[in-house]
């Protein structure tokens, strides 16, 4: 693990002590992005901090489910091992049986992302308003935080000629909001970032995924 000063010097934690009071009131924590900037720094930023991170992950099983190229894959598989090695948590594999996680959260923060929309997704999905048309959302990280119990921190990170910044926003307490609520605030708060960043957004080219129809 890397220590805080040598961390320190390539990305700053801002607000991050929503996080530490959360967790040492013994709440569970879920941790939510886009795939926005260098998103993954945070994990990395917070296991330096002594927060174990971990995370569900769409590849990672036993079997190249998704039929990659198989370098692509096992690309995969070592980039994998090299975040989950510096964030210190569990990675689970979608798809899997879901109880991990909830045992997951009692020990780490578990960082969800929003993210494309799979036929088969098992949490179903959300259509709301997205740069200008409709949009499938998955409902992962608001079912999830609903069924544990936990608070979902939003956070984004940033870069600029100063280095990278994790910004971590105010707590989500789900348990008054339903699911729809909940991603309706994720998705505003990913949005907002996208059009005051938009080189920052990963997804631009897989756009049209999330526009099409049910």
């Amino acid at each position: 693990m890397q220590t805080v000063a040598q961390v320190d010097q390539f990305v700053r934690l801002e607000n991050f002590d929503v996080v530490l009071d959360a967790r040492a009131k013994g709440q569970r924590v879920i941790i939510s992005s886009g795939h926005f900037g260098r998103f993954w720094m945070a994990g990395v930023g917070m296991q330096a901090h002594g927060v174990s991170v971990g995370t569900i992950t769409r590849d990672g099983g036993d079997f190249n489910e998704h039929g990659l190229p198989e370098q692509e894959y096992q690309y995969r598989l070592k980039k994998l091992r090299w975040l989950q090695e510096r964030f210190g948590g569990p990675f689970l594999v979608e798809g899997d049986l879901i109880r991990p996680i909830y045992r997951a959260l009692d020990e780490h923060v578990m960082a969800l992302f929003i993210d494309v929309p799979y036929d088969n997704d098992k949490n179903g999905c959300i259509q709301l308003p997205f740069l200008g048309k409709m949009a499938r959302f998955p409902l992962g990280a608001a079912r999830i935080a609903k069924n544990s119990n936990a608070l979902i921190i939003p956070f984004y990170v940033f870069e600029s000629r100063a280095g990278l910044c994790a910004r971590f926003y105010e707590p989500i307490s789900c348990l008054e909001l339903t699911e729809a609520e909940i991603m309706q605030r994720l998705v505003a708060l990913l949005e907002a970032q996208i059009i005051a960043y938009p080189e920052q957004w990963w997804l631009w080219q897989a756009l049209p995924l999330l526009w099409q129809s049910e």
